[in-house]
């Protein structure tokens, strides 16, 4: 057997990765030159795997999950509130990706958030047009939330002073 079936394979597994990574090219977010932190990953048809951001995000994808070979991201912006309660935002994409079975996303925080009484973990509701409180697990030591999505959406961590005085997200 010569290797030259072999190095055909390769040049067009090398020509399908790359036309995937085009296509999906316009889904990926620019450079973030504002202190937040973007990263990406590619994951092939059926394929599992993590994505990991540099603040801690992780989205972690069960094999079989993804119907199509795509390039999944994420972002993360940490800012303090105009009443200086820290505030720390995820966003993922590309939007519209599904997950079946879902994924496992685990959101970590800072020690900024230990200050106060209490921390919380939302999720951008599009049909409501408000923030809703994520179901999930909160591990206040390890300072995360972590919870299953089956899509994506935007999501907050939020320091709360009290009582009905949590941030006010925008």
């Amino acid at each position: 057997m010569t290797s030259k079936p072999r190095i055909r394979l390769s040049i067009f597994c090398a020509i399908i990765v790359s036309l995937l990574l085009m296509q999906n090219a316009s889904a990926v977010p620019p450079p973030r030159t504002d202190g937040c932190s973007s990263h990406e990953r590619f994951f092939p048809i059926g394929g599992g795997g993590v994505l990991a951001l540099s603040q801690g995000a992780v989205l972690r994808v069960p094999r079989g999950s993804l119907d199509e070979a795509t390039v999944l991201w994420g972002e993360v912006c940490s800012f303090t509130d105009e009443d200086g309660l820290p505030v720390t935002y995820y966003q993922f994409g590309p939007s519209g990706t599904q997950f079946d079975p879902p994924a496992t996303l685990e959101l970590h925080y800072g020690v900024e958030f230990d200050e106060y009484e209490a921390t919380q973990c939302y999720y951008w509701n599009e049909e409501a047009q408000e923030w809703e409180p994520v179901d999930s697990y909160h591990d206040a030591q390890r300072h995360r939330f972590v919870f299953e999505i089956d899509h994506f959406s935007l999501y907050a961590v939020s320091a709360n002073r009290g009582e009905g005085e949590g941030t006010r997200l925008p």
